[in-house]
């Protein structure tokens, strides 16, 4: 394939088990991605699953050209996340389909890796040895660091050891490694052993032509009648295994029931299940649990919250950074943010001065935020404003995605990645 100057394009894989229809946070991204590259002249194929990021198949087509993207969904099982069993068949067979597709078929000048399913990058360890292909890996957390840090597997056991391994020399062979922020690259650098200079920070995004500034009476149609006129607080997207809702489900209780404040949830994950046993069981009547939204709804649905919160277990800052701080930061509202300090979001918040830090277990100071911002609308007019201002300087799609052009550039010349004196980062938790 030649670009538009009669040059040979420069062709590039990306394998993600989610993509475009879906609606997974990672194929957003990545089809935002992969569609700037192929406008930039990049000749690029996807591999993804056709099954659906909830579950089920989607009714996608095997092959698809869409928007300049060669889209190859392969057939691999598609279970869903509805049973820890049907994740791991899907995991496992997206693995190796993805692999003897990539070894038998057409030879990219790079290939990139997500880690969705985990592990991920160590197909395209083994697939670009052979044809001497550029890897890059975009790490949107770390396995099987995640696993057991969630009990699912032990530290010292063989099985986390043998993965540890493989994890970790894949990540130092990449020939790229791209990180969602600087306690994810201290994390490479100091555990993985990883060469700062192969490392490029670029947050998740979202778009700020997609996400606009919108004030309440624009957006309350999907609220239910008995929330509508009350101080909005809400969470949005994946209800996950690295998120702590213990705080959210006592603040809530705290509120029980009060006459100005609702509470609502938009999205789904392992993790709906406890919060909705929670409200019945504690009969709060001031929630509303809605499902997710298509991209085109997403700006009216999070212009219906006066403020956003979400969590992260403490032990996940480095490991993982939820890419839902940056959407609610699009829509201009004030974001409290239940996590440790150190961490990627938070870092994030306080450098833009647009909501507040709350460690985990302090539930009374959470409870102090609310009833502040509840009460103080100019707090949230200009905690909303820093948000707006900050998203669009440093995670928007247009910001995010020349971030990408100009590693990918440097990976091209062999120039180092990253500047290695940028180390901002002392400690971590």
């Amino acid at each position: 394939m030649e670009n538009n100057n009669g040059v040979k394009a420069t062709s590039i894989a990306f394998l993600n088990q989610h993509y475009y229809p879906d609606v997974a946070a990672t194929a957003q991204n990545l089809t935002d991605l992969c569609e700037h590259l192929a406008a930039q002249g990049y000749d690029v194929h996807v591999y993804c699953s056709r099954g659906h990021y909830l579950s089920g198949m989607m009714k996608a087509p095997h092959y698809e050209f869409h928007n300049g993207v060669h889209i190859h969904r392969l057939r691999a099982t598609s279970f869903g996340r509805t049973s820890n069993l049907g994740r791991m068949i899907d995991y496992l067979s997206f693995f190796l389909i993805s692999f003897i597709r990539l070894i038998t078929g057409k030879r990219f000048d790079m290939i990139c890796t997500l880690t969705t399913p985990p592990m991920l990058g160590l197909v395209g360890t083994l697939a670009t040895l052979p044809k001497a292909t550029r890897h890059i890996i975009w790490s949107m957390d770390l396995h099987p660091d995640a696993e057991i840090a969630l009990g699912m597997m032990k530290e010292k056991s063989i099985t986390a050891r043998l993965l540890n391994k493989l994890n970790r020399y894949s990540y130092r062979q990449a020939s790229m490694i791209v990180s969602l922020g600087p306690y994810m690259t201290q994390r490479l650098t100091d555990e993985y052993g990883v060469d700062a200079g192969n490392v490029s920070e670029i947050p998740i995004w979202s778009d700020k032509n997609e996400i606009a500034v919108m004030n309440n009476g624009q957006s309350r149609v999907d609220v239910p009648d008995h929330l509508e006129d009350r101080f909005i607080i809400n969470y949005n997207g994946n209800m996950g295994l690295v998120h702590s809702f213990d705080e959210i489900c006592q603040v809530m209780k705290a509120f029980k029931n009060h006459p100005e404040v609702g509470f609502t949830f938009t999205g789904d994950g392992p993790r709906k299940q406890e919060l909705t046993s929670f409200v019945e069981q504690e009969e709060i009547e001031n929630v509303a649990f809605m499902p997710y939204v298509d991209r085109h709804e997403l700006s009216r649905s999070l212009a219906k919250a006066d403020v956003h919160w979400f969590s992260l277990r403490p032990e996940f800052a480095g490991m993982a950074v939820p890419g839902k701080c940056y959407g609610y930061m699009a829509s201009g509202r004030p974001i409290i943010f239940i996590g440790p300090e150190e961490s990627d979001n938070a870092g994030d918040i306080q450098a833009g001065e647009c909501g507040f830090v709350c460690e985990p277990g302090q539930v009374e100071d959470i409870i102090d935020t609310v009833e502040r911002l509840l009460h103080e609308p100019v707090l949230r007019e200009t905690q909303g404003h820093n948000a707006r201002s900050y998203f669009e300087q440093n995670a928007d799609r247009e910001v995010s995605c020349r971030m990408w052009d100009t590693s990918l550039m440097k990976l091209q010349h062999g120039e180092a990645i990253r500047d290695v004196e940028y180390y901002p980062i002392t400690s971590t938790t």
